[in-house]
């Protein structure tokens, strides 16, 4: 039997040149059993080298170099099957929306109005693309055959696109609230059992800044998690979103002035320094982070789904493509709450925190960051 050739990756938005071979039928005791299997293989690499290809995935480097795990889960799925994928491109910002053009018009991206499908690509690239001749410095004698008019008609898939709405733009970006309740639930967990062991004035917390990926509804449910098994609220400290680490002294000080033993730093910018500045013996430390390597010395982490976030993009771009002009609603990834080897020295009675965490935590093993990998 030819394995299957299709799957959710490497399908995409081009059209296969030649017709799919027909085994032959034998007659009496058929082929011969060598020259059945050359055939098998033909037919195989025919059917591979026919594939359509996948949507391009086009970043830019900045975006690739914050979010290397995204690009590298991006890159790994554009192998295809037999290595039958489509093009993965970073792009520098020398040159940005320029090369995005190229690249996309090398991947069958040609002329004006003929709708072809969709690319992936990073919110700067697409912020830009969406700007159209002003952002490729174009006059308007030039403005039909740059930007975002050059490939007509396409769509763009974005990975944590933050923008707002954009009629040529399907945002995929992560969706944090059910990583923050299920650290809540945790949290709350470890602060019970505590307070069972007799350390009654045992609790926990949250250092939050608000942003566009990361809204009030993320803190709401952390604490609705934390008081679902603690029974009480947790202490809260929310950063403005113009504070700096000095303007950050007196809510971290407050923190620390109630019977802390786990705490949430979910402050985006500055979150190494936040880490720091709660740093003590007992007291475990979370993060929401796309990059948990800021702080080796975690318990546990709320971080983006790569996987799963790549997987979304290109499947988006592959639905664009096959109905070019239609464009489905925003996809949402759950973030994923992963317990650190650190959070074994946490002991809670009869349980300990890595367990609670484990619990509520992603159906995957976590990996501890590397100390190496920090920045």
């Amino acid at each position: 039997m030819i394995p299957a050739l299709s799957g959710p990756i490497a399908e995409g938005t081009g059209e296969a040149s030649c017709k799919n071979p027909r085994v032959p039928t034998g007659r009496g005791k058929g082929l011969p059993q060598r020259a059945l299997l050359l055939y098998l293989m033909a037919a195989a690499l025919c059917l591979a080298g026919c594939r359509p290809r996948s949507a391009p995935v086009l970043l830019d480097e900045a975006f690739a170099a914050a979010r290397p795990g995204l690009a590298s889960s991006l890159k790994g799925f554009q192998g295809g099957i037999l290595g039958q994928g489509g093009v993965y491109a970073e792009i520098g910002l020398a040159r940005g929306p320029e090369e995005l053009v190229e690249e996309a018009r090398k991947a069958g991206f040609a002329a004006a109005g003929q709708g072809r499908g969709a690319i992936v690509t990073s919110p700067l690239l697409a912020a830009a693309l969406v700007a159209g001749e002003k952002a490729l410095g174009l006059d308007g004698s030039l403005a039909q055959e740059g930007g975002i008019q050059a490939l007509g008609g396409f769509g763009l898939v974005v990975p944590e696109w933050q923008g707002g709405p954009e009629p040529q733009i399907t945002p995929v970006t992560t969706e944090p609230a059910k990583a923050f309740e299920s650290a809540g639930r945790a949290a709350g967990a470890f602060i019970a059992a505590l307070r069972r062991s007799g350390q009654g004035s045992a609790t926990g917390g949250i250092l939050f800044r608000e942003t566009p990926a990361r809204g009030r509804e993320a803190l709401e449910a952390f604490s609705r998690g934390f008081l679902a098994t603690a029974g009480a609220e947790p202490a809260i400290e929310i950063l403005g979103e113009g504070d700096t680490m000095d303007e950050s002294g007196a809510p971290v000080e407050r923190l620390l002035a109630v019977d802390l033993r786990i705490v949430l730093v979910a402050t985006g910018r500055d979150l190494r320094a936040a880490c720091e500045a709660l740093e003590r013996p007992g007291l475990a430390v979370g993060l929401e982070s796309p990059d948990p390597a800021a702080w080796p010395r975690a318990a546990f982490a709320i971080v983006p789904d790569d996987e799963g976030l790549a997987r979304a993009a290109i499947a988006a771009a592959r639905g664009l493509g096959k109905a070019p002009g239609s464009r489905p609603g925003d996809i949402a990834v759950p973030a994923l709450l992963l317990a650190w080897p650190a959070a074994g020295s946490f002991p809670a009675g009869s349980s300990d925190l890595g367990r609670l965490l484990a619990a509520e935590g992603a159906r995957r093993p976590g990996r501890a960051p590397s100390g190496a990998a920090g920045r």
